[in-house]
């Protein structure tokens, strides 16, 4: 994968119009072409979760990732010598889409990310979403993820490969 970028949808489309299979018939590429664009609109209306930048729990707050996956700090075990916040964690880390944003700040209802070597924060606060530079004069809502194009984000590895990027 040497782009894990998100694209505006009409690069994309161009992009997997240019993707052609000699072992398929025209038609058969095409259908492909179109899932694949459909995907990827689908995956650019939704709407950003805190889940999608940081891995989260059940209840949407996110989880501190483990030291290990042993229960030595844990007051139960689950099965074998497998930790159930490790488990956790690793099951929640699955719904992640983006990389490179770290959680710098949570409580009820507010929760900031910066993302890594760069000026960069998501704010999720009271079912809202902006980010913030120190470029603009104040916070710009984030309605869906077409609306993080601008920031560069990176995808993860297997979000781009499901998307095709």
């Amino acid at each position: 994968m040497e782009n894990r970028k998100l694209i505006p949808m009409v690069d994309y489309v161009l992009k997997i119009s240019d993707l052609i299979n000699d072992n398929e018939t025209y038609v058969e590429d095409k259908c492909r072409q179109m899932e694949a664009c459909e995907v990827y609109a689908e995956f650019l209306k939704q709407t950003p979760e805190l889940k999608h930048f940081v891995p989260c729990g059940k209840d949407g707050m996110p989880l501190e990732e483990p030291i290990d996956n042993t229960c030595k700090n844990c007051d139960h075990k689950k099965g074998e010598d497998i930790c159930c916040h490790f488990e956790a964690w690793h099951e929640a880390k699955e719904s992640v889409l983006f990389d490179g944003l770290k959680l710098i700040h949570e409580s009820q209802g507010y929760a900031q990310l910066e993302l890594k070597n760069a000026d960069l924060f998501i704010t999720f606060h009271d079912g809202k979403i902006y980010f913030e530079n120190e470029l603009y004069e104040k916070d710009i809502p984030i309605y869906n993820i077409e609306s993080l194009i601008e920031l560069d984000l990176t995808l993860t590895e297997e979000t781009a490969k499901k998307l095709r990027l």
